[in-house]
C-alpha cells in the first residue's frame, strides 16, 4: 500500500525553504514517500494573478525541483503541471488513488496559511477524507489556536497533525528569488538549493530581460 505525504505549490522556483518541509515532514511520517506536485502554469497566473514574464514555466519548475529533492529520495509528481488533473487537491489525490491503488493513503503537507483557507478549497470534506493534514508552521504561527477557532477545522482535529520542529529557513522565498534575480544583485543563490544554481544562472541569462521565464 502506498502512503504519500504531498506537498503542493507553485515552486517558482523551488528554494531552500521548500526542501526544508519535505525533510520535515520525513522525519514527522517515518517510511511514507514524499511527494511534491507542482501546479500548472495557469494556477500562477489566475489564481495567483500572476505576469506571465514572473513564471518559469511548467516544465522547468518540475525539472528544478527534481533536481532539488532528488538527493534525499523525495519524488515529484507531472499530474499538474500536464494537465492530467485539474489541479484541485481533492482531485488530484483521487488521480493518485487511481494510479496507485484505492488503498493509497494521502497526508497533505501544508503551512498555517493554507490551513486557514483550506475550509473554502473545493469539496474539503472530500480532502479530509481521503487525507489527513500535517501543518508545517513558522515562528510565531499558532496552529493549535487556529484549529480551534474554526469549527470546520476543530470538528476535525483527529486529522490534523502539528509539526513542532524549527525550521532553519522558513523566510526563503521564491519572491526573494524573483526579486534577487530581477535586481541582478546575486542574493538569490543564498535562498535555492546548490544543486540548481547553475541551471537557475543559465535560465536567467538566456532571456533579454531580467525575467525568468
Amino acid at each position: 500500500m502506498k502512503k504519500f505525504a504531498i506537498i503542493g505549490g507553485s515552486f517558482n522556483p523551488v528554494t531552500k525553504a521548500h526542501v526544508e518541509i519535505g525533510q520535515i515532514a520525513a522525519r514527522e511520517l517515518p517510511g511514507w514517500q514524499i511527494l511534491y506536485i507542482p501546479a500548472p502554469d495557469r494556477f500562477l497566473t489566475s489564481w495567483k494573478s500572476m505576469e506571465k514574464k514572473e513564471i518559469l514555466s511548467g516544465e522547468k519548475r518540475l525539472l528544478l525541483l527534481e533536481k532539488a529533492v532528488k538527493l534525499y529520495g523525495f519524488l515529484c509528481e507531472d499530474c499538474e503541471v500536464f494537465g492530467k488533473t485539474s489541479a484541485r487537491t481533492y482531485d488530484t489525490m483521487q488521480y493518485l488513488r487511481d494510479r496507485y491503488g484505492q488503498e493509497t493513503e494521502f497526508v497533505y503537507v501544508c503551512g498555517t496559511d493554507k490551513l486557514s483557507e483550506l475550509s473554502t478549497w473545493y469539496n474539503p470534506e472530500g480532502i479530509f477524507t481521503l487525507s489527513k493534514i500535517l501543518v508545517i508552521p513558522r515562528d510565531g504561527d499558532e496552529p493549535e489556536k487556529m484549529i480551534e477557532e474554526i469549527p470546520f477545522l476543530s470538528e476535525r482535529r483527529d486529522r490534523i497533525l502539528v509539526s513542532h520542529e524549527p525550521r532553519i529557513y522558513p523566510d526563503f522565498s521564491a519572491t526573494k528569488v524573483r526579486d534577487s534575480l530581477k535586481s541582478g544583485d546575486g542574493k538569490w543563490r543564498e535562498f535555492v538549493p546548490d544543486e540548481i544554481v547553475s541551471d537557475l544562472e543559465k535560465i536567467s541569462a538566456s532571456e533579454q530581460d531580467t525575467s525568468i521565464v
